[in-house]
């Protein structure tokens, strides 16, 4: 093969090869590089229910259909404490289950919460560690006030509002 030859092949191989190799990359992964529509209400702005729908029937992995989890009928909370105190240190919420989630960010050896009505009971007592900083648990709360406070600094405080509805 003489020194021309080469030159024009070698290019032509190399593009052969990277189109082969998208194609077979294509038939593998079918769905992936399609837009998908993000569902709106007549307002355009999105509705995140339909988005969470339209998000789960959009997997497609294997793996998720086979484990057959079931998937939570609530919402969730999250509460993170930093060196400085709760984050956010409001929640509105309508009654009804929810996962309140808390992660110790504070930096702290252990850190003490309670959850208590504003003006009443206390109803949680929860105590974070350095080595587990995470604490999460399904409340169903009435309607009232109430606060989630950090014993060792009580500024530190994170409302929880629930509505009627």
């Amino acid at each position: 093969m003489s020194n021309k030859q080469r030159g024009i092949l070698g290019p032509l191989v190399v593009a052969i090869t990277s189109v082969l190799c998208a194609l077979v990359f294509v038939a593998a992964h079918p769905g992936r590089g399609t837009p998908s529509a993000v569902p709106t209400s007549n307002t355009g702005i999105l509705n995140p229910a339909e988005v969470r729908m339209s998000e789960r029937s959009a997997i497609s992995s294997p793996l998720v259909r086979q484990s057959q989890r079931p998937v939570a009928d609530f919402e969730s909370e999250l509460v993170t404490i930093t060196p400085h105190g709760f984050e956010p240190t409001e929640i509105v919420r309508p009654k009804g289950a929810f996962q309140l989630a808390i992660e110790d960010r504070s930096g702290l050896e252990t850190l003490s919460l309670q959850l208590s009505r504003s003006v009443g009971a206390r109803l949680l007592n929860m105590r974070s560690l350095r080595t587990e900083p995470n604490w999460n648990e399904v409340v169903d709360l009435e309607p009232g006030e109430y606060v989630l406070t950090a014993v060792e600094n009580p500024r530190w405080t994170c409302r929880l509002i629930i509505t009627a509805r």
